[in-house]
């Protein structure tokens, strides 16, 4: 298992080649002394690959190992935008500077596709942290606890007008004077559900930038 484990953080591997490595594991766990004797496999590999809390034996499923490495990857270039790592990618994929609205571009690097396809988990498990709004669309990004598409939230029940104000950064939701909600403005803008979940979200009295998390 400790082998192919660099490759897998650098690249996605091929699933037929995840299938040989998980062929070689498992010959070897049910192999017997002479080689000729068919191996029994007693049970499935998918139990064998559960956590030993739930009485499997750990073992890793390749391809989602894989892919869980690759995100790490992109991790990396969402939170170290000093490293030379970052700058080298983002000067070649995302020039704007934001991963996670980035394409996989033309003829890219075998290692960029991993991380490309990988940073598809991060979009489905994290959202961003308020700051101060500016980096934010108030439509298109992921923001508020428990609502991961304001867009099909909202439906149909947003006028033209209100549809023109949302079309915007987070920021414009804010009292400047107060560096707080403008409580009158959400209110007008949203459903009483989305509204207690926006309010409860602490905005930055220091003037810190927005952030991706997990």
């Amino acid at each position: 298992m400790a082998i192919p484990s660099y490759d897998m953080s650098c690249f996605k591997l091929p699933p037929k080649l995840c299938s040989k490595i998980k062929g070689m594991m498992a010959r070897y766990w049910w192999g017997q002394k002479k080689e000729e004797r068919r191996k029994v496999n007693w049970i499935s590999w998918k139990k064998l690959c559960s956590s030993k809390f739930v009485g499997g034996m750990g073992f890793k499923e390749l391809e989602v190992f894989n892919m869980a490495l690759l995100a790490k990857q992109a991790w990396r270039l969402l939170q170290e935008k000093e490293s030379l790592f970052h700058k080298m990618y983002a000067a070649r994929y995302f020039s704007d500077g934001n991963l996670l609205t980035a394409s996989l571009g033309r003829n890219p690097s075998y290692a960029w596709r991993g991380i490309w396809e990988a940073k598809s988990l991060l979009v489905q498990g994290g959202r961003w942290n308020v700051g101060d709004g500016s980096l934010i669309h108030i439509l298109n990004d992921v923001w508020i606890p428990g609502f991961r598409n304001l867009r099909q939230e909202l439906g149909t029940e947003q006028s033209s007008k209100q549809l023109c104000q949302l079309d915007n950064q987070v920021l414009s939701l804010t009292d400047p004077s107060t560096k707080w909600w403008d409580i009158a403005k959400v209110r007008s803008l949203f459903n009483p559900n989305i509204v207690n979940a926006i309010i409860r979200l602490h905005l930055s009295h220091t003037g810190a930038i927005d952030h991706w998390m997990w």
